[in-house]
């Protein structure tokens, strides 16, 4: 275990950032359905944990 543990809020906080920096954008909503019919199709699994 680390002396110093990074709180997720500081995460979360870092990542916007680096995002914001990086250029990065959502995925508008049609992007989102054909990605998820074609995880659907291939059987691919994702999981947040």
């Amino acid at each position: 275990m680390s002396k110093n543990p990074i709180s997720k809020t500081t995460i979360l906080k870092t990542i916007r950032t680096t995002q914001a920096i990086e250029g990065y954008q959502e995925a508008n909503k049609e992007i989102r359905q054909k990605a998820k019919l074609l995880m659907e199709k291939y059987g691919i699994k994702v999981s947040a944990a």
